[in-house]
């Protein structure tokens, strides 16, 4: 998901936006050093404004939950997942002219989407979804721009990009597992059928986010890390079972496995070669 690509050409010129500000202080005007704090800080701690964008929007897509915001159609998730939506696929484009196969594929796979759409016995519905515009051709082209945000970011900002979601996913594990505990009836986080909903709007959206942090916790796993993440570990598992979304739970244990196998015949190759 976070791996580098041969397209990086935009990304490549907007991580050095913040090098070239700093570059140019020495002799700039008060303001002119003034607006270059943020880009300085920024470079300090090795990231760039365009890794900052995508932390940010990863972070919010988890945890933003606002009902008194909620239109009849829209949410302020998908709000924002519309917004870098463009932006993303516009650097999706760029890869895929590049020849990078894992922006290639996704393509096709948006294309063939966008025909069974206009196929379809309702082709407006299906291009642009109802009832919260979640299930349609649009959100999925959006959300397919949001993940392509984590392919633009730098080595460090890659790295911190999952530690966000981690424990973005662990906040929303967190209220998941109170609503379940305090049995909350009304109210805006009210369980859903006795489901929890965590920060989503749908407890298999909250199966699938906590399934998907869990696993992103247990790749990461190291023995010199451990203690980062066995807070998300332990809350995330839980939060998984008490959704109730069996899709989720299998999905979860099944990469786990899959994981670990792959990481035991790794370390048996190296063991080998030794």
């Amino acid at each position: 998901m976070f791996a580098d690509f041969d397209s990086g050409q935009a990304a490549a010129a907007i991580r050095s936006a913040p090098m070239t500000i700093r570059s140019g202080t020495e002799d700039a005007e008060p303001e002119t050093i003034a607006a270059a704090e943020p880009s300085s800080v920024l470079t300090q701690l090795g990231l760039s404004g365009w890794d900052a964008a995508a932390l940010t929007a990863a972070g919010l897509a988890i945890v933003l939950f606002a009902p008194p915001l909620f239109l009849e159609s829209w949410t302020p998730r998908m709000a924002l997942i519309l917004g870098f939506g463009p932006v993303g696929l516009l650097a999706l484009w760029r890869a895929v002219r590049s020849r990078d196969l894992a922006s290639q594929l996704l393509a096709a796979a948006l294309i063939w989407t966008i025909i069974v759409s206009l196929a379809s016995a309702e082709p407006r519905s299906a291009l642009l979804g109802f009832a919260g515009r979640d299930l349609s051709a649009l959100t999925v082209c959006a959300a397919s721009g949001f993940w392509m945000l984590g392919r633009l970011t730098s080595p460090r900002g890659r790295v911190l990009l999952g530690g966000v979601v981690a424990w973005a996913a662990t906040v929303s594990g967190l209220v998941g597992i109170a609503q379940v505990v305090g049995a909350v009836e009304t109210g805006p986080l009210a369980l859903a059928f006795g489901r929890p909903t965590g920060l989503a709007s749908n407890p298999v959206y909250f199966g699938a986010i906590s399934a998907a942090g869990l696993m992103l916790c247990v790749t990461v796993w190291r023995p010199s890390n451990w203690r980062r993440f066995l807070v998300p570990l332990l809350v995330l598992g839980a939060a998984t079972s008490v959704s109730g979304s069996r899709v989720a739970l299998v999905a979860a244990l099944f990469a786990i496995v899959v994981h670990t196998a792959v990481r035991r015949d790794r370390s048996s190759l190296l063991a080998g070669g030794m």
